[in-house]
């Protein structure tokens, strides 16, 4: 058995970083879109205001 993944796991990681940009935009847009800041967007989600910020 093992970790059928294991050796996968960089060009996995690899593909979602390649997105980040685009998902971290999209994410704004939508956020904006409703009229929230990112504290108020963090609130909602319950998450920190640092990991839906986009750098």
């Amino acid at each position: 058995m093992g970790f059928p993944l294991l050796g996968q796991l960089p060009a996995i990681m690899g593909d979602v970083s390649k997105r980040a940009p685009f998902l971290r935009r999209r994410l704004r847009e939508i956020r904006e879109g409703a009229n929230l800041t990112l504290t108020e967007a963090a609130k909602r989600l319950d998450k920190t205001r640092s990991a839906l910020q986009s750098t």
